[in-house]
């Protein structure tokens, strides 16, 4: 018996390369039923230009996954989407209701950008006026201590935040000497640079937090049939469910075109039947458009 086997691929259980006369226990390969055929006695041994094509008529439930086939589109059905929210609840909309979802969703997120733009503004200006305030209280102070090569000291942390929590800081003011002026008003304009350059980074951190992007997946449903088929076989139609079908673009797939489609995998294993099955697309699908006769005799 000779068999003709498309779609093998090779499993390493070692991660490290090794020669190959020391792979054999460490090395194997794996096939899928969907990709395997007997092949005519008088088949030649080794790789061939022109590999069988797996039809939809050949494909089992089990078999797994199938390499490669070539099809033609009867049906394309409506996008759908399906939502994975908080709870893990999953909610399904058509592409209207996908659209205002999301319209909401922006909207809603703008908005709370806005909001937190004006708060870490009011938050700068705050800061910006009382540096003035303070650097006025040093006096020449605030020059002596920017030729310095010193520290602040360590206390400059905790009357910083002070100066930040208080409603009224005419108190604190009072009760600054100048060098302790001189060394907030450095402190506090090091402070103002640092938000300044990380503004967008954090109302980005804050609107993840409060607004992380929706868990959404969208979806289509193609009905297929083989592109050749012959008289002395009933034909076999499948509906294939194509996952992330929005990436595809809206003229990807169209009806009545014919198209060589790469790993699609079995699903819904009770609902094939002698006249239809069922498939499903995985993340390297492929689907090439092709001049294919539709029929032969």
């Amino acid at each position: 018996t000779k068999l003709e086997i498309i779609g093998a691929r090779l499993d390493a259980h070692k991660k490290d390369a090794d020669e190959v006369l020391k792979s054999f226990d460490s090395s194997s390969i794996i096939i899928t039923g969907n990709g395997t055929h007997l092949a005519p006695w008088h088949a030649t041994l080794g790789f061939v230009q022109r590999p069988s094509i797996p039809t939809l008529r050949s494909l089992t439930h089990d078999g797994g996954n199938v390499p490669f086939t070539f099809v033609t589109i009867d049906e394309v059905l409506p996008l759908a989407f399906i939502e994975t929210v908080e709870g893990g609840e999953r909610v399904t909309r058509d592409e209207t209701e996908e659209e205002a979802a999301r319209a909401a969703w922006e909207k809603s997120r703008s908005k709370e950008e806005v909001r937190l733009r004006d708060e870490l503004c009011k938050r700068m200006e705050k800061i910006e006026g009382l540096i003035e305030r303070v650097e006025r209280l040093a006096g020449a102070a605030l020059e002596q201590v920017r030729k310095s090569e010193d520290s602040p000291p360590d206390h400059i942390d905790a009357m910083m935040d002070d100066f930040e929590d208080a409603e009224d800081v005419k108190p604190l003011l009072k009760a600054l000497t100048r060098s302790d002026a001189a060394w907030l008003a450095i402190t506090l304009h090091r402070k103002q640079l640092k938000q300044q350059e990380s503004m967008r980074a954090d109302i980005e951190s804050d609107l993840t937090s409060s607004f992380p992007s929706r868990d959404v997946r969208s979806i289509r449903v193609v009905k297929i049939r083989d592109a050749r088929t012959t008289k002395a076989t009933d034909p076999r139609t499948a509906q294939v469910t194509i996952w992330n079908a929005e990436e595809m673009g809206k003229d990807a797939l169209v009806k009545g075109k014919t198209y060589m489609v790469t790993n699609l995998i079995p699903t819904l294993p009770k609902g094939w039947t002698k006249s239809e099955v069922y498939l499903r697309t995985r993340k390297d699908t492929t689907w090439r458009k092709i001049s294919f006769p539709t029929s032969a005799p």
